[in-house]
């Protein structure tokens, strides 16, 4: 069984509803150093760090926080089937795939 996984999708409604997940900033890095985003010179001993990272969403240029990253796996447990399909990792639907794996 295979299910397609659309993290894109997941990161784009983060990015583009951040307040409602709890975030207060969604265009720069916690963790920077130069550059328009802070993305200039990746994240070092001499970089900036934000005082509360969980309210962020990326911890540097390319990656999530741990905040970001908790969101996402839930989704991907629980979410529809824009973020995952044919089926999620709810209780039913491991059942389902069992049943289906039987077949």
């Amino acid at each position: 069984m295979f299910v397609y996984v659309d993290v894109y999708h997941i990161l784009e409604d983060m990015l583009n509803n951040y307040p409602a997940y709890g975030f207060e900033n969604a265009c720069t890095s916690c963790c920077s150093m130069a550059g328009r985003f802070g993305s200039l010179i990746p994240c070092g001993p001499t970089s900036s760090i934000c005082r509360n990272r969980s309210k962020y969403v990326f911890w540097d240029p390319w990656h999530p926080t741990d905040a970001a990253n908790a969101i996402i796996a839930k989704r991907l447990l629980d979410g529809d089937h824009n973020d995952i399909f044919p089926m999620n990792g709810t209780p039913d639907a491991r059942k389902c795939s069992m049943f289906l794996a039987r077949d």
